[in-house]
């Protein structure tokens, strides 16, 4: 299961990559199981050497890509099968998702992703504001880096929150913020989060406060509660804790 998917048609897409580590070796017996569910068209599978899974497990990655409608019935059904496999995640993990770019203003989309990268950031643990492979894009640089991504594309410079150069390969932006998540509730309203900024059609202004995001983004009541529950959860910086399910 190591096919890699693209879009077949015009409706809106999001890719999400899932980091994890389980007992499953060869991953062989959980592709049967995301077969037997249906879900094969809709997922590739690939062990993943970056991660430093527990003695006795390797490391994979789930790549998932649907149409944003369909994540909310995709997302709980790979949830299970997941738990079945006893999977697990650490610091060494992270939850990628990839935004479909054909059809939205790549600029505005990009400029709204990095002026929220302030609470994005306050809703994870705070390695990944610091860490190697999920790295803060200065607001400042916005411009410069919109107008070098065709050129871009050197292995280390896709290593951003917000990784533009990804548009050279996917036609994505990628959101590489989140640290290693399997709950599927929550990696449903992180994707919605991500995919109200993307949808914003024109490039919010500044904000200075948690209330100004909601306000200038827009918000929904339901995904402004998912975020404060996650900026307390981590208001202190807290680098320990570990959510692994």
């Amino acid at each position: 299961m190591t096919e890699v998917r693209v879009p077949g048609d015009n409706n809106i897409y999001v890719g999400i990559e899932i980091e994890f580590f389980c007992k499953d070796a060869s991953g062989k017996a959980m592709a049967y199981d995301f077969y037997e569910a249906g879900l094969i068209k809709y997922l590739s599978l690939t062990s993943d050497g970056s991660i430093r899974p527990e003695a006795g497990t390797t490391g994979h990655e789930l790549r998932i890509l649907c149409t944003e409608q369909e994540i909310e019935v995709i997302i709980p059904k790979v949830y299970n099968i997941l738990m079945k496999y006893d999977a697990k995640v650490n610091k060494s993990c992270g939850l990628h998702v990839h935004l479909d770019m054909r059809n939205r203003d790549k600029n505005v989309v990009f400029h709204n992703l990095v002026k929220s990268q302030k609470i994005l950031y306050k809703m994870n643990p705070k390695r990944r504001l610091v860490g190697e492979f999920s790295k803060l894009l200065d607001v400042n640089t916005l411009d410069k880096a919109m107008e070098k991504y065709p050129e871009a594309g050197g292995r280390q410079d896709r290593y951003f929150g917000v990784n533009h150069h990804s548009l050279k390969r996917h036609n994505t932006l990628e959101v590489r913020i989140h640290a290693g998540m399997i709950d599927k509730d929550k990696i449903i309203n992180w994707v919605k989060l991500l995919t109200h900024i993307a949808n914003i059609k024109e490039i919010s202004p500044e904000y200075k406060t948690t209330s100004g995001f909601f306000k200038k983004f827009t918000i929904p009541i339901g995904l402004q509660v998912y975020v404060t529950q996650r900026l307390e959860l981590f208001k202190e910086g807290e680098d320990d804790l570990e959510e692994s399910a």
